[in-house]
Formats: structure tokens, sequence, C-alpha cells
């Protein structure tokens, strides 16, 4: 590929950071190396990222759901009943110690299953009655085990409701992941362009010192001339003045280029006093433009196809799990319970253990709100979102196909206009040349050869400007394609766990 080298400041650092990792670096950086520069120190770029790992926080959310339970409940209790028949043969005082542990776990097929053991120390053996003795009763551990699994059979029947809005997350994180890398893209072109801004103002200044020096020396031959009888007196006045001009020039267009320059260095993140310097390259060949490759490249890249398409899929999703819902809930339980009582601990324990006295309980449990205004209006809405991911869908396409002709289109414009503008260039110099030999034998006048001057000047811009706009439009063409990291070999992924993975 044919490239024009333009020598200018750019991504070549001599700064204390690379010094610190190579005390000899001297490179020049490709694109593909200043695009990894851009996204590992970009203040903007860093702080996307950031939101690019925390895009699934809303389905981590939800899937605590799924978490494993660990409970744990233990009290003491005391109590002192009235006289009455019961107290006067089993007591008015009683106490208990008693604790449960349990684990529990629901699954994603909707599934609830509990296990666990609990154990209880009580007594009870003071009358309320003066001069009754009670029926002396002991102590008791009373241990046990216990399962229990429950299970709805209609409502989100073996988990279809929350798998349904498990995917909805899913996608929705996949949506905020690509658009925010969408994101990155442009910010990315956007600092290529203030990095080729500052090659527009650096050639601004090198032509203007140039401008001044040629006005300098043309009022020289002017001022020679005017001796000796070629030329005017007035016209060293002209040119004294044009000197004054070219050097205001000189100042304006220096300034800017310092503006310039720290503005890329803000982009990149580096100290506003580096200094730096270095050539970049830039592409004057016109790559393979096959539209209908483009298009169906924009539409299997694009991010907001790829996310509209997401939308649909979720609206989809949404009248399913609203359909679901509009079911009674129909739950099936089952508990076993295998209890013991014993004066001692570990006779207790051993006799649950061993299941000796086993407690089963089966039952079902059916809810159904009736006239639910709430759950109609979802089933509704959930029709008319689809209708209105469709419209979007379609909108889109057409968006999307417009844009990337438009950026083709602009492609081709910027290739003719470069060529153009290098054709002036190399007229306008022949013109000039010419032109000053014969300003040196007093054949043309002052202000003829200014003129040309002027014109070698805006020329020399005009062309370095033009070829900056095409590989510009290039960018933007990749970007409307979303081929930006693609086409420059940027592992985005790689790059951002690399660089931004958080500490744990």
């Amino acid at each position: 590929m044919k490239k024009i080298l333009i020598i200018f400041p750019l991504f070549f650092f001599q700064v204390s950071y690379f010094a610190k990792e190579n005390a000899n670096f001297n490179k020049t950086l490709t694109l593909e190396e200043a695009i990894n520069i851009v996204i590992q120190k970009n203040l903007t770029l860093k702080r996307s990222a950031y939101d690019i790992f925390m895009a699934d926080t809303p389905l981590k959310q939800y899937q605590k759901k799924y978490a494993t339970n660990l409970e744990l409940d233990t009290y003491y209790l005391k109590r002192k009943t009235p006289s009455n028949t019961n107290s006067s043969f089993f007591g008015d005082e009683f106490y208990e110690y008693a604790g449960t542990l349990s684990v529990s776990k629901v699954f994603s097929s909707g599934t609830f299953i509990q296990v666990g053991v609990k154990q209880s120390y009580s007594d009870s053996n003071d009358s309320a009655i003066p001069g009754i003795k009670p029926i002396p009763e002991p102590a008791y551990h009373k241990p046990a085990f216990f399962a229990v699994i429950r299970q709805e059979l209609l409502k989100n029947a073996f988990g279809y409701q929350d798998r349904i809005r498990e995917q909805a997350l899913k996608n929705q994180a996949k949506i905020t992941r690509t658009q925010l890398i969408d994101l990155l893209a442009q910010l990315v072109v956007s600092s290529l362009i203030d990095y080729w801004n500052v090659a527009i103002q650096k050639s601004a200044l090198e032509n203007a010192k140039k401008e001044y020096q040629a006005t300098k020396r043309l009022q020289a031959i002017i001022a020679r001339n005017a001796r000796i009888g070629l030329s005017e007196r007035f016209d060293v006045n002209q040119y004294r003045a044009l000197t004054l001009r070219a050097s205001s020039k000189v100042a304006r267009t220096e300034q800017a280029y310092k503006e310039a320059l720290r503005k890329l260095l803000r982009t990149i993140n580096m100290p506003p006093d580096t200094k730096v310097s270095g050539v970049t390259d830039l592409t004057e060949e016109l790559p393979d433009l096959n539209e209908q490759k483009a298009l169906e490249a924009a539409f299997q890249k694009r991010a907001d196809y790829k996310n509209a398409l997401l939308e649909l899929e979720n609206a989809k999703l949404e009248l399913k799990a609203a359909k679901n819902d509009a079911l009674p809930s129909l739950q099936a339980y089952f508990q076993i319970t295998s209890n013991s009582q014993d004066t001692e601990f570990f006779p207790a324990v051993k006799s649950a253990g061993g299941v000796e006295f086993p407690e089963y309980r089966a039952g079902i449990k059916m809810t159904y709100p009736l006239w639910d205004k709430d759950i109609r209006a979802k089933v509704r809405n959930g029709y008319l979102k689809i209708r209105q991911a469709k419209i979007k869908l379609e909108d889109l396409r057409s968006e999307v196909r417009d844009d990337v002709l438009n950026k083709l289109d602009r492609v081709k414009l910027n290739y003719r206009l470069l060529n153009e503008a290098k054709e002036n260039l190399r007229q306008s110099e022949l013109y000039y040349a010419r032109l000053f030999q014969r300003a040196r034998q007093g054949k043309f006048n002052a202000v003829a050869v200014k003129n040309a001057l002027d014109a070698v000047v805006a020329a020399r811009q005009a062309k370095l400007e033009a070829l900056i706009q095409y590989n510009i439009s290039l960018l933007q063409f990749d970007l409307a394609k979303n081929e930006i990291f693609e086409r420059y070999h940027v592992d985005i992924d790689k790059l951002l766990a690399k660089v931004y993975q958080p500490e744990e």
C-alpha cells in the first residue's frame, strides 16, 4: 500500500512513562498501536470500560435467587402459667432451649429444597397449686431431621418463567455491553481525529514558516530590483508589510498547534509538558468498496442493529412471561421429619437418625387472583411491544443502509478531492517556480509573485487536509460497519480484561 509519511508529534513519546519500561524507546507507532494507547490511557475510555464490567449486574442480582442459603435459628423460652387443672399435674413453669440449622436452595427448574436439623430441650415440673405434687416428668431432648421439597406445576412450571426472565436479562447485559463497546469505538475515532488535527496544525505551522522565509526572500529580491530600477520603491514597502503579516501568521499557527497538541495529550492522558516527536502514516490508496459486502457486514456487526434484534427477542420473551403469569399458581409440596425424644442427647439423636418416629406431610396449594387487570395489561403490552420492536427494527434497517452508503460515497468523494488537491499542488508549485525565476529578472511584479506563493502554501495545506479527511472518512466507514477494532487488529475483550479487570 502506498503511504505518505507525514512528520508531526504523535505517539512517539520521550516521557518517563515509557522510559521506565524502556530507556531507549525509539520507534514509530502504527495506527493499531496508537489505538491501543488511546484505549489504555484515555480517561473517558477508562471510565466507560468499568461500565462494561458492570453491564451484567442486573443478571447477577437476579441469579441471587439460586444461591444456597444457610439458616440458623435459636431461642430460649420460659413460661409461667396460671393455676389450673393442667398445671396441678404438669407444672406451671416451662422452659425450653431450641435451635434449627437448615440449608435451602431454589433450582432453575423452580424446585425448592430444604434440609435441616432441629433440637429442643425442655422441662416443666413445678405445680401451681400448693400441696399438690405434679406428675414427675423428666427434661427431654427432642432432636429431629427434616427435608422439604416444593414444586410449582402451572405458573412458572419447573422454572419456565424464571428461565425466560434470566434470558431477557442476559440479552439486556449484551445490549448494554455492545452499546458501551460501540461508544469506545466512537471515542477512539474521535481521539484519532484529534491525533490527525495535530498533523494539520503542525503542517500549517511549517507552511507559515516557509511562507515567512519565502516572503523575506522576495522582499530582498524586490529591494535589490528597486535599487537597480527594475521595481518600484513602494513595492519594497508592500513586502515589508507582507513580511510582518507572515511573521504574525507564524505566531498564530504556532499557538493553534500548541492548543491542538495539548488537547491530544489530554486525550491520551499524558502530562501537558510532555515532549513528543515522531512520524505516522496515512494511506492514499482506495480500498475495495463493495457495497453489498459493506451492508452485510453492517447488519451483522452494527451495535444498534444487533441490539434492536435483541430488543425484539426480549419483547417476545416478555409476552411469554406475561402469558405464563396469567396461569394459576399450583404448588405441590412434600415434607418428611424424623422425630425423637429421650432424656439423653446422644440416644435421642440416634433414634432420630434411625427414623423410628417419622412424620410425613404432602399437599397441594392453588392460588389464582380473580379479575387481575395487571396481568391483562401485561399480556396486552407484550403484543404491543413486539410491534414496536419490529417497527424500530424496520426503521433502523433503512437508517443503517443509508449511513453505510453515505459513508461509502464520502470515501469516494474524499478520494477524488485528494487527487485533485495533489494535482492542484503540483500545478501551483510549477507555476510558482517558473514565476519566481522571472521575478528575479524583474519581468513580473511583486503582487503576482506573492499571489503565486500564497497559492502554493494554500495548496500544500489543502492537500494535507484532503489526505487527512480521506483517512477520516475511511475510519468513519469502518465505524459505520463496526469494524474499527477488527480492521486494526485490536482484541478489545483481551485488552479490557488485561487493563481494566477490577480487583476481587
